[in-house]
């Protein structure tokens, strides 16, 4: 069985000064970690080559100290791989607290790197301006990420970890409506989910979005209530056509998608995209946020010369994606967890569809974010 796991061999330097001491860079107190080494890319066919893949444009470091201090970093990914074209030969973090710590490496197909929930403070960098703000405005899905790495920090001790697991990932190329967006009814969704290296399996793309109603005579007197969008789904692979990057310069396989959603109540709707890819086990991508819908509406979307594929068709393009030696998960992962509805959702109520029998309430999400994570609109079926 093949699984598609990057051995990025990404060499972790991590020194401490003495309490009150300087560090050995000479102008810092605390402790350091540098990154530096040969990593060893995924590729498409299943082999690996030094060259890091064209999706990969930013990286992220996240640093979790287990006495509460974290910070987050964007870098650019040559510095954690010692091949950057100023000769910065390793990423240093500065000012590290003593202790065990995790450290998780993502990369992303953005020219910026979303910050983490939570975490507000900036990682310090050697030289400074190696070091960026990580995103709290806006979103954008990993194309690559380690699990979180155990490391202990000692004072006046160094430890190198030759290598560091990072997977691929499937992940949103774009989407719209973006985050925060103000759209008329009815809402109709476009996106494209790949992944760099093993494709993405059709049967797992599913979108979702809550809203709150009314709910007179209960308490409290509203309800959240999820709706799950049917979904056309067009293949895309950068190396023909369609293209699932503009111009197929992520080199990246996976599904264009798109959608309309029942007629919404106004106010704001949190929308939740998922999705997985055919690695064993998958990995999956897990995406939320907010749009606020106008009481207008928009004119009907024609959708009469817009076949759904089949599930045979769509199971055909998940085999030609993966490998022939890979199993693929036919499962779907489950909506957010919500009062599903059927039919329009009004804001008196459910319109006469009704809900089912899943009365589970959603969770909500929200942040900051684009229309569109690369500025590139999926080409709709014709």
């Amino acid at each position: 069985m093949l699984t598609y796991r990057l051995p990025f061999a990404l060499l972790l330097s991590v020194y401490l000064a003495a309490c009150g001491g300087s560090s050995s860079s000479g102008g810092s107190n605390g402790g350091q970690m540098s990154g530096g080494g040969v990593p060893n890319w995924p590729q498409p066919d299943g082999g690996t080559a030094p060259e890091r893949p064209p999706s990969v444009r930013t990286g992220r470091v996240i640093f979790r100290s287990a006495s509460g201090e974290m910070c987050c970093v964007a870098v650019d990914p040559d510095t954690l791989t010692g091949r950057t074209a100023n000769g910065q030969s390793l990423l240093v973090l500065d000012n590290l607290p003593a202790g065990p710590a995790t450290v998780t490496v993502a990369a992303f197909a953005t020219d910026f790197a979303p910050a983490v929930e939570g975490i507000t403070e900036t990682c310090a960098t050697l030289p400074p301006e190696v070091g960026q703000v990580c995103d709290p405005t806006r979103i954008a899905t990993p194309v690559f990420e380690s699990d979180p790495l155990q490391v202990v920090i000692q004072e006046g001790t160094q430890i190198q970890i030759a290598d560091l697991v990072i997977r691929a990932l499937p992940f949103l190329v774009d989407f719209s409506p973006g985050q925060d967006e103000v759209v008329n009814n009815r809402v109709h969704f476009v996106f494209t989910m790949a992944d760099a290296v093993n494709g993405v399996n059709g049967n797992s793309i599913a979108l979702t979005v809550t809203v709150t109603v009314d709910a007179p005579g209960e308490t409290p007197p509203f309800r959240s209530l999820t709706k799950r969008v049917p979904l056309t789904l067009t293949p895309c692979n950068d190396a023909s056509d369609p293209t699932c990057s503009q111009g197929g310069d992520l080199g990246v396989k996976g599904f264009q998608a798109e959608g309309t959603a029942p007629k919404l109540p106004p106010g704001p709707a949190d929308v939740h995209i998922v999705g997985q890819n055919l690695d064993t086990p998958p990995g999956a991508v897990d995406l939320s946020y907010t749009i606020e819908v106008n009481p207008g509406d928009n004119p009907p979307t024609p959708t009469a010369d817009t076949p759904t594929p089949t599930a045979s068709a769509v199971a055909a393009s998940d085999t030609a994606q993966g490998s022939a030696r890979q199993p693929r998960s036919n499962s779907t992962p489950a909506p957010p967890s919500a009062v599903m509805a059927t039919g329009d959702l009004s804001a008196s109520g459910l319109s006469a569809g009704g809900p089912s029998a899943e009365t589970n309430l959603a969770t909500h999400s929200s942040g900051g974010g684009p229309v569109s994570l690369l500025g590139a609109t999926p080409t709709p079926t014709p």
